[in-house]
């Protein structure tokens, strides 16, 4: 009884004991120090002969990663950086560099630079830097930074002197095998947002809704046993034909999205004050019902209120809508839309729209995406009520119901092209054939699931 006993519970701690050292090797080896997070502004498109970089101190031991707050203006640039780490801004030999592929960089997130540990690293001064000399303005990255010296033990460098603020950065410590209850709870409680994160995109939403009615099909199909009657396979083929039509329709009920100024290379600076940013536009079809606005919040929460203005011109002294909203509620580099009740006959005409916010201060505020080139020429960039260089980024939608989204579909495809490709009639029997195929291969893909 007592060997059984005595066996059990050798059993039972060989268990905890397993349980402990798996759970240990997958809690985190390294530790991440947040040096300067607070941001305001880029630092610039990095290209030619610019470097720039920052001093930092060390935390501990063993520095083997640093993290640095990257953006790419919202697009994808082409080419190649270099990251230089230095004991020193007048070292002539680097610790370690780095050549990345900057079309691997995503817009306002941080970029890793992991190299061998620095064993004896503790209180040591660094210094790390980032050049381009083969990118050019349009196609270069930048990193964001505080324009106020908030890193008391570093300083921003550029091209080789000391300049005001201070990059956003962290760096990483190469600690060991460690078991912590704070890195147990930080690990549970991101395992648990990711699940709640997935309930909360629309996405899966869509993605189950699907799975939920092709089974609902199929067994409905099965039960009534409709395959296997007398023109079962031309029952269930007109039920799925009727379903993809359907679909195909309110594909071509939604509204048309119009992308009059999509590229950008630089911000408008934050919008406070008495300052007023907008642009003047022309619509291109009837019924215009909403505008989308490329914003930025700087990476960061701000608070208050911001107001946005549609009027026939510059000047108006009356708005045909306006709409006041939370900044709080705004998403970094996003599309804000901006609804109004639909205007009938909007095709061909000039609007104008700005954005202000009165409540704002500097360090809490937002901003508009633009191109600092002239690229849309139905309109221009309003600062303060005078025109300005560059054009903001932005949509108009237009609520053009299934025969005008059909019509303008149909228009536009058919510009500039050969015969037959520039008849009507050739791609709406392109779209007959289209659903006429479609709903055989979904009736035959239905018979076998039900067969098997």
């Amino acid at each position: 009884m007592r060997k059984r006993r005595f066996t059990a519970w050798i059993f039972i701690l060989a268990v905890i004991v397993s349980a402990i050292i798996l759970f240990s090797l997958t809690l985190p080896r390294k530790v991440a120090v947040p040096n300067q997070l607070k941001n305001d502004m880029p630092v610039g498109e990095i290209y030619g002969e610019m470097e720039i970089g920052q001093t930092f101190e060390t935390k501990a031991n063993n520095l083997s990663a640093i993290e640095v707050l990257l953006a790419t203006y919202n697009r994808k640039n082409a080419g190649e950086f270099i990251f230089h780490l230095k004991s020193g801004v007048n070292s002539k030999k680097d610790i370690y560099s780095f050549k990345a592929d900057m079309s691997k960089v995503e817009d306002n997130k941080f970029f890793r630079f992991t190299f061998p540990k620095i064993k004896k690293s503790k209180k040591k001064k660094y210094f790390f830097y980032l050049e381009s000399p083969q990118s050019g303005h349009g196609n270069a990255v930048t990193i964001w930074s505080s324009s106020k010296d908030l890193y008391k033990e570093g300083e921003k460098i550029v091209n080789g002197v000391a300049a005001p603020g201070d990059l956003v950065f962290k760096t990483e410590y190469e600690q060991g095998l460690r078991l912590s209850a704070g890195a147990f709870l930080a690990k549970t409680i991101k395992f648990v947002n990711f699940f709640i994160n997935i309930f909360h995109n629309k996405v899966f939403y869509i993605f189950l809704s699907m799975i939920v009615f092709i089974w609902a099909f199929i067994t409905l199909i099965k039960k009534f046993d409709i395959l296997n009657k007398k023109g079962g396979f031309i029952l269930t083929y007109c039920i799925v034909f009727a379903l993809v039509f359907i679909w195909i329709l309110v594909r071509f009920s939604r509204k048309i999205d119009v992308f009059n100024q999509p590229k950008n290379n630089t911000t408008v600076g934050e919008i406070y004050g008495k300052t007023k940013i907008g642009q003047t536009f022309a619509a291109r079809y009837n019924n215009f019902t909403a505008i989308e606005v490329l914003l930025a919040t700087y990476n960061r929460k701000n608070t208050g209120e911001f107001i946005f203005h549609l009027q026939e011109e510059p000047g108006s002294k009356e708005d045909l809508f306006n709409y006041k909203g939370d900044i709080s509620k705004l998403k970094d580099n996003k599309y804000f839309r901006f609804r109004f009740p639909a205007i009938k006959f909007s095709k061909a005409k000039e609007f104008y729209f700005y954005l202000e916010a009165p409540q704002s201060r500097p360090g809490n505020a937002v901003t508009i995406w633009s191109n600092s080139e002239d690229l849309y020429r139905e309109g221009e960039k309003m600062v303060d009520g005078g025109s300005a260089q560059g054009d903001l980024v932005f949509k108009t939608l237009y609520d053009l119901g299934l025969r005008g989204n059909l019509a303008a579909f149909l228009n536009e495809i058919t510009q500039n092209k050969p015969s037959p490709l520039n008849k009507k009639s050739f791609y709406i029997a392109l779209i007959g054939l289209f659903i006429f195929s479609c709903s055989l291969f979904m009736t035959v893909l239905v018979k076998y699931f039900v067969e098997n």
